[in-house]
């Protein structure tokens, strides 16, 4: 999202269109390199542990087993040990988590060969705690990751602290925080 919400804001003030707020949530310009690395079922084990389908921790556990397994094999195991009540809860069967799925590593492929160019005039990025496979510490991922922004804005990008991991930042225990975030951004910026 956030590399097509860049992309689009240049093209809208090439336009001279003003755009007021752009909005980053937790993602580094430079997100090739982590797109390279997850195949298709690692993609659909990740979405299963940011729905809650499955703990987190069990998701690294199975990494390795499920990597090289044919996308349809990793479908049937992950739904086996999915939490059916959440499943439930949002609405989802094979065929939906399925096609979340396909979408999910269709945005992934986009992002396989994209090198962000250009500037955008401002840029809010929201920053969690990072998935731990990208970064060691919320300091390495600002520093060596999400801070990279600054490259690619005429104006010092504004950075925000949230709550929460990558994948809950916006969800139950958080979104409240989040929204009292992003609101007073939005302000800031006029909005």
């Amino acid at each position: 999202g956030a590399m097509l919400a860049f992309e689009i804001s240049k093209r809208l003030g090439a336009a001279g269109h003003t755009i007021g707020f752009l909005g980053n949530f937790n993602l580094p310009p430079h997100i090739k390199p982590r797109m390279r690395q997850l195949s298709r079922s690692v993609c659909l084990l990740h979405l299963a542990y940011f729905l809650g389908l499955i703990p987190e921790s069990r998701a690294y556990e199975l990494k390795g087993q499920l990597e090289d397994l044919p996308h349809e094999d990793a479908l049937k195991f992950i739904l086996g040990i999915a939490d059916n009540n959440r499943m439930s809860d949002l609405g989802l069967d094979a065929s939906k988590l399925e096609n979340w799925g396909r979408i999910a590593y269709g945005l992934q492929s986009m992002a396989r060969d994209y090198e962000p160019q250009g500037e955008v005039d401002g840029l809010d990025v929201f920053h969690a705690i990072p998935l731990r496979e990208v970064a060691v510490s919320r300091e390495d991922w600002m520093a060596n990751h999400i801070g990279k922004w600054s490259d690619f804005c005429r104006t010092a990008p504004r950075f925000h602290a949230v709550a929460g991991a990558h994948y809950t930042m916006i969800g139950p225990d958080h979104v409240k925080g989040f929204a009292n975030i992003l609101k007073g951004a939005m302000e800031a910026r006029g909005i």
